[in-house]
């Protein structure tokens, strides 16, 4: 899957704050995973700023291994989002 991307987009109704709370604490990352596949986070520690990498625990049957661990890299500032988000 290497260079493939995908995105959504979805009206949340709630303030940007509580939004990006969950966003950057990847252990809260499998309560809002939509395929079932996120496990639990293997980094505990919240983002803080761009171009860190977290680490999250998967399961999905598809996979060679079944489980396995994929790394993230947070690439947008929260200050920066929060900026674009309407109120």
């Amino acid at each position: 899957m290497t260079g493939e991307t995908v995105s959504a987009a979805t009206i949340i109704n709630a303030p940007a704050e509580a939004i990006f709370a969950v966003l950057v604490d990847p252990a809260r990352h499998s309560a809002i995973d939509g395929t079932g596949w996120v496990r639990e986070s293997v980094d505990s520690t919240p983002l803080t700023a761009a171009g860190q990498v977290f680490r999250m625990a998967m399961c999905h049957a598809g996979h060679p291994d079944g489980t396995y661990q994929m790394a993230n890299r947070e690439r947008l500032k929260v200050e920066r989002m929060t900026r674009n988000v309407r109120r």
